[in-house]
């Protein structure tokens, strides 16, 4: 039997009930008394009422997860805390376990100059959204091409060995590397009719689509999403909805790297406050023509990147009924 966490926990464990609840910690993993959880609430100074709404009985409250234990945050900090979960509202619609294999969150980002391709760096098993390594390599590089990758552990390990061994063989045969599109569409029809389990795939690259010009392209290995692969951005993944409301509100076409680097990390920080198969640290990588692919310098989503990025966050999002 699944341990309980937290004041009043009994009483919202139906999906249909929406209920004010003075601690509101829901766990599954988590070895808490409920003596802990009013500790900490109590040190965080949470005493105000939240609304939450409990989509099934085994998801947890991430963005409270996330909080906890944070005992370094300066006063300041403490109190940014304190007002950001005292506005909480609705916004615990995770997704139910077996709709999405895609754990995590990945994204891919292009204007005329520049490909980001991103992803988180918590790695999980199929069905725990628990992390077994929070600074996964989640950000494949091949050559000059990127490619971002959410799932689970195993099927990780299954789709870099494809990704690699065909990225390998079509260079031997061409003396060239494939395109974006080209191995978008190995992988998904290898996906396809394999038994192993799904990755959400996105990759990125400056590919020479035309004679001497290199344009930059972006695409994804899923037959579940239809995304428009012409768009400047998308995002894959079970954290890719709320990822994709901050790319939404803040890309620009004429948008600097340095202004892009930042959108990217606040997607991130979002996703992982509000999907609990996100986090650990960020994986960010960038394309730009003639240029060996860069890593940015690598930190952690949910203290460094939450603490720079909380301020300018949405209080309250409405996520779409599915």
């Amino acid at each position: 039997m699944q341990k309980q966490f937290g004041t009043k926990l009994s009483k919202v464990r139906h999906p249909k009930y929406f209920m004010e609840v003075q601690h509101p910690v829901f766990a599954t993993e988590y070895d808490w008394s409920d003596n802990d959880a009013d500790e900490y609430f109590s040190r965080l100074g949470a005493g105000n009422k939240v609304t939450l709404r409990i989509s099934r009985a085994s998801e947890e409250l991430q963005l409270v997860n996330n909080l906890r234990g944070q005992d370094s945050l300066t006063p300041a900090l403490q109190v940014e805390v304190q007002k950001f979960l005292a506005g909480v509202d609705e916004i615990s619609d995770f997704i139910p376990d077996g709709v999405s294999d895609y754990h995590g969150t990945s994204i891919a980002l292009k204007t005329d100059r520049f490909i980001i391709v991103a992803a988180d760096g918590k790695l999980t098993t199929k069905d725990n959204s628990e992390g077994l390594n929070l600074k996964a390599d989640k950000v494949l590089r091949l050559d000059d091409m990127c490619v971002g990758i959410c799932s689970s552990w195993k099927t990780l390990s299954i789709t870099v060995g494809v990704l690699e061994s065909r990225f390998r063989d079509v260079k031997n045969e061409r003396a060239k590397r494939p395109t974006v599109s080209e191995l978008a569409d190995f992988l998904r029809e290898e996906s396809s009719s394999s038994c192993q389990g799904k990755s959400g795939t996105i990759l990125g690259a400056f590919d020479q689509l035309e004679e001497g010009v290199c344009v930059p392209c972006i695409s994804f290995a899923d037959d579940c999403n239809r995304i428009d692969v012409n768009q400047p951005f998308f995002c894959l993944g079970t954290g890719a909805w709320f990822a994709n409301k901050i790319l939404s509100d803040g890309f620009k076409v004429d948008m600097g790297l340095d202004e892009a680097i930042c959108l990217v990390e606040r997607a991130l920080v979002y996703a992982s406050l509000h999907d609990s198969c996100t986090g650990g640290w960020d994986n960010i990588n960038v394309i730009e023509v003639g240029k060996p692919v860069r890593a940015i310098t690598r930190e952690q989503i949910c203290t460094t990147l939450w603490r720079r990025h909380h301020l300018s966050l949405p209080e309250n999002p409405t996520r779409f009924t599915r």
